[in-house]
């Protein structure tokens, strides 16, 4: 399997996955113009993409959706609540409009879904398989569970949210009202948060992990990995963990697992 981040972070979002034959974006929160680019580097181009799924309906990762799948014949995939939240909805045609299922394959590619919490609709995250691997992917979510954390135990890749300093967020320009959303139960993950996932994610078999959805504004990278590394190391795990960060504009190097 292959996997990058084309771009994260507030201003949008889109996560590209490729195992044997079959190659789907995982949002899509930018222009087709910057897709076509960020997709160049990879050697890939937008017309070979064979589906679109859709973690929740916010713009900064639908923004681009209905161009590419008009453009293209891109099937969409999304779960039923999130649908109906979708502003761009009516102007696909039906054969492109499909929804999340339990048994849902994409040419070589196959998924499985759980419910993260956020104040969308109905968000999810997702675990892709190909063959023996398989790769996590888990933003906008306030808040970690058991039943997440089991969907991606063990995962061979992951993309992870760490969007924000509580100390940065605390201090920062936000209104309060703002503040309280981001840091509460259907908001986004802190530094800390994420290093209590990753510690009950990672394992032998996890070969690399893409920190994502940095906020501009209440994170950046050297913070965040300063707080990650050290609830890491309070909770003795996870030490040498492969961890890369994902840019807020421009894809990530391509992640080629073993």
């Amino acid at each position: 399997m292959k996997y990058t981040t084309l771009l994260s972070g507030s201003s949008g979002n889109s996560v590209y996955i490729e195992g044997g034959r079959s190659k789907i974006l995982i949002d899509v929160g930018c222009s087709l113009k910057y897709l076509q680019k960020e997709l160049a580097k990879i050697s890939v181009t937008a017309g070979e993409i064979d589906a679109i799924l859709l973690t929740h309906e916010h713009s900064d990762h639908i923004s681009g959706v209905a161009t590419l799948a008009k453009k293209y014949a891109v099937p969409v995939y999304a779960s039923p609540l999130t649908w109906q939240a979708l502003p761009f909805a009516t102007l696909l045609p039906p054969l492109l409009r499909r929804e999340f299922s339990y048994d849902l394959q994409v040419g070589d590619l196959s998924f499985d879904f759980f419910k993260t919490y956020h104040d969308a609709a109905q968000p999810v995250g997702m675990v892709v398989h190909y063959q023996k691997q398989s790769v996590g992917v888990m933003t906008d979510t306030g808040q970690v569970t058991d039943t997440m954390l089991a969907a991606l135990e063990g995962v061979s890749g992951l993309v992870l949210e760490a969007n924000h300093s509580p100390k940065l967020l605390a201090s920062g320009p936000y209104p309060p009202f703002l503040k309280r959303r981001i840091a509460g139960q259907f908001g986004h993950l802190s530094n800390s948060q994420a290093a209590y996932a990753l510690s009950n994610i990672a394992r032998q078999t996890t070969q690399a992990v893409i920190l994502a959805h940095l906020s501009r504004t209440n994170n950046t990278e050297e913070v965040m990995l300063a707080e990650l590394n050290e609830e890491l190391e309070r909770l003795n795990v996870c030490l040498d963990c492969p961890l890369t960060v994902a840019r807020q504009d421009r894809s990530h190097p391509l992640i080629e697992l073993r």
